[in-house]
């Protein structure tokens, strides 16, 4: 028999049978036994979790997770494999900080996987958790070696012994008197004034110690002409008083291209000349030199500075009480002014009263190098040499782009600084090390910035 045929005759007579037959009413039989229930499945929880660290030191990571919960009553971070016991479990949506110093764990490695996870109801009693997030730490932020930035180094502390010095003579009279004042001011000097940051603490200006030599053989010149020439205190005070008012009267915005820019003893000594703040200045630091007390009169209403001079109370003229003490008038800024004399634009002006003995001076050297853990430490060494303790002096760092963009700030814990003492404060950064960039580095008191200065450009490839 043909096979073909009788496959194909079979497949025929069973669909024959099948068309001529009756079959079951299938759409009204019933089957209670298959009768399907309405679905009662509860949704699956859909957690979700983010991941963001922080690079410390070395291959130490401060890691941070935010997560949301949905349905669940918590969530476990584990380490390599969802069957691995968890790192730490959170019972809470949010931000949670699960590994760094102020953590129970502490900080944690580069390299390290970590899975986040949930525990799943099973039919047996197996322990199974469902992952839905994981992350390897260290591909965020990888550490920093800046190596182009080690060396970087500076200072603000002039050192008076290189060689080198300006000499300004002086002719100047007063009465029937001429007197001839030759002076020599170390070029490192000039220039250490010159970088100093300006500060509205006049004060300051005469606190500033390394010009007190010099201001000192100015006013011995002084009191040697006086002693040879039978002059009392008060007729010393008046050359004094000549030679300073006999200074080139000079704005500030002549003189320095923009206005407030207060100047120190010596430097308005080399520049033969200054504003009433830069003559007062000069004046109160040559008679302090002298042993005669002095303040500073700020008429900020006037726009004017003049000098108080500590004087007893039977003389004539005005004056001004501080602290007990009388302190008269000085005009320092024209010729022919005697003790007591103020100008018209001052009269009826009360002046705030300036101490010009109170200040902390601060210089610094610092110096960068970079940590083997990554980043760097830039290691500062802070000199007070003002007449007052420093009591909240900081260090700040600074590391910026070539378009002067802060990179990164870190600032050292404050510190006191007695008159004449030191100290030595440190603190860490973290500068990338693909990125052109120089360090600005500060000394602050009272949060504000007293003194900075700010290094050349460093590049990675040295160019």
């Amino acid at each position: 028999m043909d096979r073909r045929t009788y496959l194909r005759s079979v497949a025929g007579l069973a669909a024959l049978t099948a068309s001529a037959g009756c079959p079951a009413d299938e759409s009204n039989s019933t089957n209670p036994a298959t009768e399907s229930a309405p679905s009662t499945a509860t949704p699956e929880p859909s957690p979700s979790i983010s991941w963001t660290e922080e690079w410390l030191e070395g291959t130490a990571y401060r890691l941070t997770v935010t997560v949301e919960l949905d349905s669940l009553d918590e969530v476990h971070i584990m380490k390599g494999t969802p069957s691995s016991d968890p790192m730490v479990t959170l019972t809470s949506s949010g931000t949670h900080t699960i590994a760094g110093p102020d953590t129970e764990y502490g900080p944690i490695e580069g390299g390290r996987m970590l899975i986040a996870g949930y525990p799943l109801e099973t039919s047996l009693d197996l322990e199974q958790t469902k992952s839905f997030g994981d992350h390897m730490v260290g591909t965020q932020e990888e550490p920093s070696f800046p190596m182009f930035l080690n060396g970087l180094s500076g200072s603000t502390d002039p050192n008076l012994e290189q060689s080198g010095s300006i000499q300004k003579t002086f002719t100047q009279d007063v009465g029937s008197r001429k007197t001839n004042l030759t002076i020599q001011v170390p070029e490192v000097l000039s220039s250490y004034y010159a970088n100093r940051t300006r500060t509205r603490n006049y004060g300051a200006y005469v606190s500033d110690s390394y010009d007190d030599s010099y201001i000192q053989s100015i006013v011995s010149e002084f009191e040697t002409y006086g002693n040879e020439n039978g002059l009392s205190d008060r007729e010393i005070i008046n050359h004094m008083m000549g030679f300073v008012q006999h200074l080139e009267y000079s704005t500030d915005e002549v003189s320095t291209g923009y206005n407030e820019y207060p100047k120190y003893p010596t430097e308005t000594l080399l520049d033969k000349g200054g504003d009433c703040e830069d003559t007062c200045i000069l004046l109160a630091s040559m008679l302090e030199q002298f042993g005669y007390g002095a303040v500073l009169l700020a008429f900020y209403d006037a726009q004017h500075m003049a000098l108080g001079i500590a004087g007893e109370d039977d003389i004539q003229g005005s004056s001004v009480t501080h602290n007990g003490q009388r302190y008269y008038y000085v005009e320092t800024t024209d010729t022919g002014w005697t003790v007591g004399e103020a100008p018209e634009q001052v009269q009826g002006h009360s002046p705030e009263v300036i101490s010009i003995r109170s200040h902390p001076v601060l210089v610094f050297s610092y110096g960068v190098q970079v940590s083997p853990k990554g980043g760097v430490t830039v290691n500062g060494g802070l000199k007070n040499v003002g007449d007052a303790v420093a009591e909240t002096a900081q260090l700040r760092v600074q590391f910026q782009d070539g378009q002067q963009n802060t990179l990164t700030t870190a600032e050292s814990d404050p510190q006191t600084i007695p008159v004449g003492g030191d100290t030595e404060l440190s603190v860490s950064a973290v500068p990338p090390d693909d990125t052109k960039q120089r360090v600005e580095v500060s000394v602050l008191l009272d949060g504000s910035i007293h003194d900075s200065m700010t290094s050349e450009y460093r590049t990675p490839n040295g160019d």
